[in-house]
C-alpha cells in the first residue's frame, strides 16, 4: 500500500481506534523555551508542542509532544513528524523490550452509527520493537479468540508478539525510507485491545520521519463507527531507560529547531453522517536549546519509574487487567460472578454434573465442564457491564468461545457484531432476538466457520450472549446453543 492511498484510504468512518494514534503521538504543551505555530486554518485552533525536559544543548534529554484540538475541527488520520536532523534519536535503537515512553490521548467516538459523543481515554506504554524480521497476523486468532495473535506472548519471552515481531500489516505499507526504528504498545481502550506502532524511517543524508499509526489500518469495525475531536493527547519519549542511560539527545548547538508535523484528516459532524472537508496541515513546534552545561558537569537523563506507567494489556489476564480507561475500582465494582457445580447455584434444572455461573444481578447458564470460565468486568460506553467469557480449547486450538454481557447501554455486542435484522424468538421462555452467521465474517478470525448472538431484555438493558465456532465440528455450535437455551433470569 503506498502512502498516498494510505491517506486516502485509512482510518475512514468505521476504523476502530485506528487513527487515534496517527495523531496522539504529534504532542506538546508551549513552555517558556517552545513555540507552536498552526500554519493552516484548518486547525487555526489547534495547539502543538515539543519540550524538551532540559533544554541545554548537548545533553541527553526526553522529549514531550502534546496536541490539542478542539471539538469541531477536523480529526488528523494520517500523522508524521519531520525530527530535526542535529536530533539523536540513536538511543531508540534497542532490542525488543525495552520502555522508550508512554503515550495518553482523549478523544470521542461513536458507536453502531450513533452520534460521536462518547467520551475515551486511552493509554499505552510502550517498548522498543522489531524493525523487520518476522511477522505476526493482526487479524487472526490462533492463541485466545477473539485476541489477535498481535496481542499474545506466543513465544513465551515475556513480551506480546507485536513487540519482537513485525504487525503484518506494515509490510504492506510504501512508507519512504529505510527501517531505523520502532516503538510498539497495547493496552485495553473501553473494551476493546488496541495496538499502537511508531516508526521512524531513515531518509537519508541524516534525515528522520516518524510515523504514527494506531491499530491495522485495513480492519473496519462494525463497533466503532466515527472518532472526533476534542483531540488530546502526550507523547513523552524518555531520555534514559533501564540499563540504557541515553535513548535521546539534544543536538550540541544552542538556538532554535523545528519540529515539523504533517497531519492529514478529515472533519466530520459529532452525528454519523458522511465524512467531509478533507485536510491537510502543517504545523511547527519551534524548540530553542540554551547553552550547554559547563565541562565535566555530570548530567543524566531522567529513567521513569515502571510503577507510574500504564500496563501493558495481557490477553493472559483478561479477566483482571487495569483499565485505564476506567475509573478506579471500588470493591461493589470487582467481578463477583459465582461459578461451580449448578446444583450448589440454584440450578436443578440443568441435570447431572452439569457447572453454572451465577451473575451478581440474578442472572445465570450451566454449561458443561469442557468450557472453561473467565471472569470479566467491562467499562463501555461510561458505564460498568457485568459479564464473562467461556472457551473451549483443544490443547492449544481454540474450538468455540462464548461472551455473556449485561448491556446496559446501546446496543453493541462484546465477541460479536449486531446483525442488521436480528430474527424474533424464545430463550427459555424469555422473548429474544437472535442473530446468526455462517462462514467467517469480514472482521473475525479466519478460523471462525459459525456464530450466533441472542439479545434479551432485561433490567435497565438486555443480557447479550453471543458465541463463534472455530471448528467444523458441529458439536461446538451445538454445545452454544444448548448453553444458551439455559439462560435464567431472576
Amino acid at each position: 500500500m503506498s502512502l498516498e492511498s494510505l491517506v486516502r484510504s485509512a482510518y475512514p468512518r468505521g476504523a476502530v481506534l485506528v487513527g487515534v494514534v496517527l495523531l496522539l503521538s504529534a504532542c506538546g504543551g508551549a513552555t517558556r523555551s517552545t513555540e507552536s505555530t498552526a500554519i493552516d486554518r484548518t486547525v487555526a485552533n489547534g495547539t502543538l508542542g515539543v519540550t524538551p525536559d532540559d533544554d541545554r544543548a548537548g545533553v541527553a534529554s526526553g522529549l514531550t509532544f502534546s496536541l490539542d484540538i478542539p471539538a469541531d475541527e477536523p480529526y488528523p488520520t494520517l500523522f508524521s513528524v519531520d525530527v530535526p536532523k542535529s536530533w539523536d534519536l540513536s538511543g531508540w535503537r534497542l532490542p525488543a523490550g525495552v520502555v522508550v515512553g508512554k503515550l495518553v490521548a482523549d478523544l470521542s467516538i461513536g458507536v453502531a452509527n450513533r452520534d460521536c459523543t462518547i467520551p475515551v481515554h486511552a493509554e499505552f506504554r510502550l517498548l522498543s520493537a522489531a524493525t523487520d524480521g518476522a511477522t505476526v497476523s493482526t487479524t487472526a486468532a490462533t492463541v485466545h479468540v477473539p485476541f489477535a495473535d498481535v496481542f499474545e506472548d506466543g513465544d513465551g519471552d515475556g513480551f506480546p508478539d507485536g513487540v519482537d515481531r513485525l504487525p503484518d500489516f506494515l509490510t504492506t505499507l510504501d512508507l519512504p525510507g529505510a527501517p531505523y526504528a520502532r516503538a510498539y504498545g497495547q493496552s485495553l481502550v473501553s473494551t476493546f485491545p488496541v495496538f499502537v506502532d511508531l516508526i521512524t524511517k531513515d531518509l537519508g543524508s541524516g534525515a528522520l520521519r516518524m510515523y504514527f499509526m494506531m491499530g491495522d489500518p485495513s480492519y473496519r469495525s462494525p463497533v466503532v463507527t466515527s472518532i472526533c475531536t476534542p483531540l488530546r493527547s502526550t507523547l513523552a519519549m524518555f531520555g534514559a531507560a533501564e540499563g540504557q542511560n541515553t535513548l535521546l539527545r539534544n543536538p550540541h548547538e544552542p538556538g532554535r529547531y523545528n519540529w515539523n508535523v504533517t497531519l492529514t484528516g478529515s472533519r466530520q459532524d459529532s452525528t454519523p453522517s458522511t465524512a467531509r472537508a478533507t485536510m491537510t496541515a502543517t504545523l511547527v513546534a519551534a524548540v530553542t536549546l540554551s547553552p550547554p552545561p559547563p565541562a565535566g558537569e555530570t548530567v543524566a537523563a531522567h529513567i521513569p519509574d515502571r510503577s507510574t506507567l500504564p500496563p501493558v494489556f495481557n490477553p493472559e489476564d483478561r479477566g483482571n487487567v487495569p483499565n485505564p480507561s476506567a475509573p478506579v475500582l471500588n470493591p461493589d465494582d470487582a467481578p463477583r460472578q459465582r461459578t461451580g457445580d449448578a446444583r450448589s447455584l440454584g440450578r436443578t434444572d440443568c441435570g447431572p454434573g452439569a457447572r453454572a455461573v451465577l451473575s451478581h444481578g440474578g442472572w445465570s447458564v450451566c454449561h458443561s465442564s469442557l468450557w472453561q470460565f473467565q471472569a470479566q468486568r467491562s467499562y463501555y460506553a461510561g458505564i460498568w457491564e457485568e459479564g464473562f467469557s467461556l472457551y473451549e480449547n483443544e490443547g492449544a486450538t481454540a474450538r468455540g468461545a462464548i461472551a455473556i454481557h449485561n448491556q446496559v447501554v446501546g446496543r453493541v455486542g462484546v465477541l460479536l457484531p449486531e446483525c442488521a435484522s436480528p430474527e424474533p424468538t424464545v430463550l427459555n421462555g424469555n422473548p429474544a432476538y437472535v442473530c446468526r452467521w455462517t462462514g467467517a465474517r469480514a472482521q473475525g478470525p479466519s478460523s471462525e466457520t459459525a456464530a450466533v448472538a441472542y439479545y434479551v431484555a432485561f433490567g435497565d438493558g438486555r443480557i447479550a450472549l453471543e458465541g463463534a465456532s472455530y471448528t467444523d465440528d458441529p458439536a461446538v455450535m451445538s454445545d452454544i446453543e444448548a448453553i444458551f437455551a439455559t439462560l435464567g433470569l431472576p
